[in-house]
């Protein structure tokens, strides 16, 4: 189990963020993001927060972790690492829920579930759109319809918006219910527990050995083809950012 805590301050009060992670647990990563949500719960239950205060904060913490991920001559271990995204993960969450006025949500990034990122909740990881349109169409990648929606939609907004959030990408693909019902049955499973409904889990982006799947490994792919392209853009360049310290540019 990893335990870790971070000291947060506005200049006026301190309060921390807690997170355990079970890594012993078969499927660890499927049940991360509750970790999250319940802690970013805990925070603004018992924190007085404005959207600007939690704003403040988010942005501080992420310059600050910025600075360390793109720190070289920082010794990470990947249990660091991992903390270091996931308390980004609660503040990002506070700071969306008190914002938006609605419940604590974190989506995982499907590249965490099979071990190619950091944690991210897909709330918070931002695509650049116009580079991210630009390789899809020279890669000359055979789309089928639901990416081509994505990508119709991304050169709808390349000259308005710079980057858009993955999860708005990512559901024109597989809407966030049948997503999360997924993640949840691939843990409930590994841990021989039984599943909320008696319908067989389907692998809606087919199994991890498919060609178009990000990785190769046994049971369902979780990185469909448009989510692994746009890993390969930012790791292959080396964006430590998003990929991580440990990250060597491969052109």
């Amino acid at each position: 189990m990893i335990s870790s805590y971070l000291g947060i301050t506005d200049n006026i009060r301190k309060f921390q963020t807690k997170n355990f992670t079970e890594t012993l647990k078969p499927a660890f990563r499927f049940i991360v993001h509750e970790n999250v949500i319940s802690e970013s719960r805990r925070i603004i239950d018992e924190e007085a927060l404005t959207s600007d205060i939690t704003l403040s904060l988010f942005s501080q913490f992420e310059e600050f972790a910025k600075e360390v991920v793109f720190n070289q001559e920082v010794d990470f271990s990947a249990d660091i690492l991992q903390e270091l995204f996931v308390h980004h993960a609660i503040l990002g969450t506070v700071n969306r829920s008190v914002e938006s006025k609605t419940e604590c949500s974190c989506t995982p990034h499907p590249s965490y579930l099979v071990g190619n990122k950091s944690f991210w909740c897909q709330e918070d990881y931002k695509v650049d759109t116009k580079k991210f349109t630009e390789v899809i169409i020279e890669s000359g990648k055979q789309l089928n319809q639901k990416e081509l929606e994505v990508l119709n939609y991304l050169i709808s907004i390349k000259d308005k918006s710079k980057f858009v959030t993955i999860d708005v990408l990512l559901e024109m693909l597989e809407d966030k219910e049948t997503y999360m019902k997924r993640v949840h049955d691939q843990y409930r499973t590994a841990n021989g527990l039984p599943l909320n409904s008696s319908k067989t889990q389907e692998c809606y982006n087919g199994l991890g050995t498919a060609l178009g799947c990000c990785g190769n490994y046994s049971g369902c792919c979780w990185v469909w083809s448009l989510a692994c392209l746009e890993h390969d853009i930012v790791c292959h360049a080396c964006d430590r950012w998003h990929c991580g310290p440990g990250c060597v540019p491969s052109w």
